[in-house]
């Protein structure tokens, strides 16, 4: 509908939104009509407290309603409409001012402009004063002399290979102090539904980077057309000084010309990767509206506390407690 280019994510796609539909029976659609033709759509989970919640809970990285551009829409109007009490999002894009009485914060959401291919890419990286591109191509090439020939597969099919990102990713989390995903069937049983869908504009993805026979990196992503969008990447501890996942990226953005991509978008976050290789970045909103003003400040409150935990010195003592409540709104949005 929309010629938004930040409505071109794969994200926004029916059939993201239709493979999640297949394992869940709470995703629904609102249709926005004018004049009795549909003009607009917004996909979303209805939770046990009849709230909006993204398709796929945390596994979604963009969230909006999909939209003619000169279509004409209130949030609060579209909840009543759909009975529902409020809508919960995390990665909403804040150019859709519609929802903005229910933002606390807003961050970036960063992504390589691959416009032209590789080398006009690292072209304007140098011009904006990063160096760090041509130190990982360095490392390429030590990464062959060292351990084995370097071999980039764009789409891989074996199963064995989703299993090991999903133990990288468990291990990352769990040494970061974080809550882990990956620890609940739900997720993976979504991720590997998603990567059985192979339409013409829409598909999962696994990358993968090798050593020799060593697996050295893993990066799991969405495609649509011209569009990739990188979720989940890990890499191989043991590797780890040839920074893998950095080398992982640094391949797919040079095969951009032959697998027709012009954008890799990285999702919200604030790793040091996403910083050294976007170009650009969208800006995206977290926050509650509520059709309750008492639950819209009490959600927006606690959204603001934990992020002032989070900059003090109280986040070291509070990460636990914190994780702990974490991994139980997962268990309770994944059942």
């Amino acid at each position: 509908l929309s010629q938004s280019e930040e409505l071109q994510n794969p994200y926004f796609r029916p059939e993201y939104v239709q493979a999640i539909a297949r394992l869940r029976k709470d995703v629904e659609i609102a249709v926005l009509e004018q004049d009795g033709e549909p003009h607009g759509f917004f996909a979303y989970q209805r939770d046990r407290w009849n709230s909006a919640t993204p398709v796929g809970g945390r596994i979604n990285d963009y969230q909006a309603v999909i939209a003619v551009p000169d279509l004409h829409w209130s949030a609060d109007e579209l909840l009543r409409l759909a009975r529902l009490r409020g809508f919960h999002f995390d990665h909403l894009l804040a150019s859709q001012t519609e929802w903005s009485a229910g933002v606390t914060n807003t961050h970036a959401s960063p992504y390589l402009d691959l416009t032209g291919g590789f080398e006009e890419y690292r072209n304007r990286r140098r011009v904006q004063g990063c160096v760090r591109v041509k130190q990982f191509l360095s490392k390429l090439r030590k990464l062959e002399r060292e351990v084995g020939s370097v071999r980039f597969v764009p789409f891989v099919e074996d199963p064995a290979v989703f299993e090991q990102l999903v133990q990288w990713k468990s291990a990352q989390y769990q040494h970061a102090g974080l809550a882990n995903l990956f620890r609940l069937p739900a997720v993976t049983l979504m991720l590997a539904e998603l990567l059985k869908v192979k339409e013409p504009k829409f598909q999962g993805a696994l990358s993968a980077l090798y050593a020799g026979q060593t697996l050295a990196a893993v990066a799991y992503s969405f495609v649509s057309g011209p569009v990739w969008h990188m979720c989940f990447p890990a890499y191989n501890f043991d590797l780890e000084q040839y920074s893998p996942g950095a080398l992982l990226l640094t391949r797919l953005a040079q095969e951009s010309g032959p697998l027709g991509m012009t954008r890799l978008d990285l999702g919200k976050g604030e790793a040091n990767y996403k910083t050294v290789f976007a170009t650009d970045a969208f800006r995206v909103a977290e926050g509650v509206l509520d059709r309750s003003p008492w639950m819209r400040g009490f959600q927006n409150i606690w959204l603001k506390t934990r992020d002032l935990v989070k900059s003090s010195p109280l986040y070291a003592p509070a990460k636990r407690p914190l994780r702990w409540l974490r991994e139980t709104l997962d268990w309770m949005a994944y059942r």
